[in-house]
């Protein structure tokens, strides 16, 4: 008021950074509900859940006043608020009101799987790869489409059991169920998809295994989609191992990534919603000031047409 009207441009020009961390958040958030579902975090530690503090697996997951659904084997899904984050212990503090004292949550723990779901989700949440890879003896969905699973093979993606895998065996491993999955399910599995922390690992190994496993350095790329990439070559053929922040450490997925195995279906895809008279942000009023709000959606779901054509390792906790 003081400086008279400020337009819509000149508005919009100064929120830029916030505008983009938004948008970064929204990313990340629709990259983790197609690879991994709609829980994004898990507790590791809740011996301060009394106070309203758990140790989670990913603390970078969370935002401040993230509004998020609580619950594990033997309790009712409860909905929280975040309202601190250590990055460096990997302590998230939650209350059981938007910006209010932090909850005692101590019904929820780590021995009954305590996760972190994000609001509406669990139930509504997107058909992720690895719903849809794993059996449903290791965390999968025991039906995909409508269809149960083990009544058609083609529904069957080929998984098995990556307990025994360790630093050292871990690109052995990788190499045996990609000749496993291409010999029974008859796709091309040759994109290994997996989180940073394996692809350190492989690209360890890679400095000690060049006798049977070789790269080629012109391959190794980083993605602007926020991923890195590198072929290797081996007996059993060529990989391409991609590491995705996103994805959780427990599984690795081999992906025949052709149109016709599989798709991301949307109606319009990111839209922000649009008031009657095409204003894209809406002004909300409180005694502290003005606050602006901006409705983003992303309408659509991931389909993996061709499961049996794909794999995946689970259970890997090196």
């Amino acid at each position: 008021m003081e400086h008279d009207k400020v337009s819509e441009q000149n508005f919009l020009k100064i929120l830029p950074d916030t505008v983009d961390d938004f948008l970064s958040n929204m990313k990340m958030a629709v990259s983790i509900a197609i690879l991994n579902g709609s829980s994004f975090a898990k507790a590791t530690a809740s011996g301060s859940a009394a106070s309203g503090i758990f140790t989670v697996d990913h603390p970078e997951r969370f935002i401040p006043d993230q509004k998020c659904s609580l619950d594990d084997d033997d309790s009712a899904a409860t909905d929280v608020y975040v309202i601190g984050i250590n990055m460096n212990t990997a302590e998230v503090t939650f209350s059981a009101t938007r910006g209010g004292a932090a909850a005692n949550l101590s019904a929820y723990t780590v021995a009954q799987n305590a996760k972190f779901y994000w609001d509406g989700s669990q139930s509504n949440g997107m058909t992720s790869l690895k719903s849809s890879l794993l059996p449903a003896s290791a965390g999968g969905a025991s039906t995909l489409y409508g269809q149960t699973k083990t009544s058609y093979p083609y529904l069957q993606a080929i998984s098995a059991s990556g307990s025994s895998i360790t630093s050292s065996n871990l690109l052995d491993s990788i190499f045996d169920h990609y000749v496993t999955v291409k010999n029974r399910g008859k796709g091309d599995p040759s994109k290994v998809v997996m989180a940073y922390k394996h692809f350190g690992t492989i690209l360890k190994l890679l400095e000690t295994s060049k006798g049977a496993y070789h790269v080629d350095p012109k391959s190794t790329k980083t993605s602007v989609y926020g991923w890195t990439s590198v072929e290797i070559f081996g007996a059993a053929g060529k990989l391409e191992v991609v590491a995705i922040q996103e994805i959780d450490e427990d599984w690795i997925a081999f992906l025949d990534t052709r149109p016709s195995v599989m798709k991301f279906y949307s109606n319009g895809f990111f839209r922000k919603r649009m008031n009657p008279d095409g204003r894209e942000y809406f002004e909300s009023r409180a005694t502290t000031g003005y606050s602006y709000l901006v409705d983003i959606c992303c309408f659509g779901d991931f389909v993996l047409q061709r499961p049996s054509y794909c794999g995946a390792l689970y259970s890997i906790s090196y």
